[in-house]
C-alpha cells in the first residue's frame, strides 16, 4: 500500500510541477492530496495525504497540526533532526513515514497516533523507543532498520495488530518479554543485530511464518534448533 501511495504522489508531483509551490493539478485535487507544504498549509481542512519527501527540509513548522484530516505524512529522504510536536494532534494520521532523516529520538507524543498502521522510521539514529509507542494499538507495519537501537520498551504489549516488524541493523541481542503478545505477527527481520539465540517469545506466536536472523552470531546449538521450526527462518552469515 505505501508503495502504491508514493508512486501516485510521484506522478502527481511530475504532473503539478509547473504550477509552482502554491498550486496543485486537478487530479491533486480530487484525491486531497499535495506535495506542496504551502499549500496544504492554505487547504489545511482538504488534505488528507501529504509528501514532502526528499525537499531536503531540516524542520518542519508546528502549523502542520492544522491539518486535522491529514491520513498520510510522508517525510522520507530530508535532513530532520526533530519533529514538531504539533504532529502529535493529527490523530487521524494512517501512515508516517520518516526513513532516511537523521533522528535521533522519538517524541513521546507518537502514542497520540492511534489510528496508525504504518511507522517508517529506517536509516535514522535512533537508540531507543519511547514506552509511549505501546499506545498504537493499529499500527501493523514498523520499520526500524538501520538504527542503532540496542534494547525496546519492556511493555510493547499494546502492538497487537502488528504483523511485520523490521529491526535489519541494530544493536539488539535480545527482545522484551510482551513480544509474546503479537498474536497477529507473521514476519520480523532481525538481521544483523547481536542474537547469540533465537528470541523465546518468537516460538510463542501462532501467526508467525518468517523469521529472519541472518548475519547474528547464533551458537551452532542454536542453529541446529531452527531447522526443526515449522515456518521459515533464515540464518547464516
Amino acid at each position: 500500500m505505501i508503495k502504491i501511495l508514493k508512486t501516485i504522489f510521484l506522478s502527481l508531483f511530475l504532473l503539478s510541477s509547473s504550477f509552482g509551490f502554491s498550486q496543485i493539478s486537478e487530479e491533486e485535487k480530487l484525491n486531497n492530496t499535495t506535495t506542496s507544504l504551502e499549500y496544504a498549509l492554505l487547504h489545511p481542512l482538504e488534505i488528507e495525504y501529504l509528501d514532502l519527501a526528499s525537499q531536503d527540509l531540516v524542520l518542519i513548522p508546528e502549523t502542520i497540526g492544522s491539518l486535522i484530516n491529514l491520513k498520510g505524512l510522508y517525510l522520507e529522504d530530508n535532513l530532520l533532526r526533530k519533529l514538531p510536536e504539533s504532529i502529535g494532534k493529527l490523530t487521524q494520521l494512517e501512515d508516517l513515514g520518516l526513513d532516511a532523516n537523521n533522528l535521533i529520538e522519538l517524541p513521546l507524543w507518537i502514542g497520540n497516533l492511534k489510528n496508525l498502521q504504518y511507522l517508517g522510521l529506517e536509516g535514522n539514529q535512533l537508540t531507543t523507543l519511547p514506552d509511549t509507542i505501546n499506545g498504537l494499538w493499529n499500527l501493523e507495519e514498523l520499520y526500524l532498520a538501520y538504527n542503532q537501537i540496542s534494547r525496546l520498551p519492556a511493555d510493547l504489549s499494546g502492538l497487537k495488530m502488528v504483523y511485520l516488524v523490521d529491526l535489519t541493523n541494530n544493536q539488539l541481542s535480545e527482545l522484551p518479554e510482551s513480544i509474546s503478545e503479537w498474536v497477529m505477527l507473521e514476519e520480523i527481520i532481525l538481521t544483523g543485530n547481536l542474537f547469540t539465540k533465537i528470541p523465546p517469545q518468537i516460538l510463542q506466536l501462532e501467526k508467525i511464518s518468517a523469521l529472519d536472523l541472518t548475519g547474528n552470531p547464533l551458537t551452532e546449538e542454536e542453529k541446529a534448533k531452527l531447522v526443526d521450526l515449522n515456518f521459515e527462518v533464515l540464518f547464516g552469515e
